[in-house]
């Protein structure tokens, strides 16, 4: 857990301005004083609700910083012996590659060989447009039943023939 003390919400919740952390590790506070100097119709209650949203803002990060080392293990944490984070070569990427490609085509060609029109059509909502059985079947007028069952049919044609490859 990060320390709260030394956070910039708690920095900023603690003075009475709005602080900003530079990247080398120095604040800039921004008072009321500050801005009404320069800005003459800028108010306490302006000021108020600017100070209240910096809090806020750094509250939230704060929060999700706070989640996120709880629960997110770095992939470069190189004393922990659970990381091991090996990539694949380029040879078994281009080879995955090259089968997915082949199972893509062949599962086409099984989809235009082995399908009526009417089985295509419906798998498609079904499964690419996301429809249930009982909306496709109220935009072709069809009970249900037969919708269901066309799905299963092609659904079993489909694995049929590529249980073999």
């Amino acid at each position: 857990m990060k320390d709260y003390n030394k956070s910039n919400y708690a920095i900023n919740k603690i003075r009475k301005g709005i602080v900003y952390r530079n990247a080398d590790g120095s604040t800039l506070e921004i008072t009321f004083e500050k801005i009404a100097a320069e800005n003459p119709e800028f108010t306490k209650e302006d000021f108020a609700k600017l100070k209240e949203l910096s809090d806020e803002l750094y509250h939230e990060e704060f929060k999700s910083d706070d989640l996120e080392a709880h629960f997110v293990q770095s992939i470069f944490d190189e004393n922990d012996e659970r990381c091991n984070c090996v990539l694949p070569s380029a040879e078994d990427e281009y080879l995955e590659r090259e089968e997915r490609s082949e199972y893509e085509e062949k599962l086409q060609n099984a989809i235009d060989t082995l399908l009526t029109p009417i089985q295509k059509k419906r798998l498609y909502m079904n499964c690419f447009r996301g429809l249930t059985i009982r909306e496709i079947a109220k935009i072709e007028g069809s009970h249900r039943a037969s919708i269901h069952e066309s799905i299963v049919s092609a659904k079993r044609k489909l694995r049929k023939y590529l249980i073999n490859f």
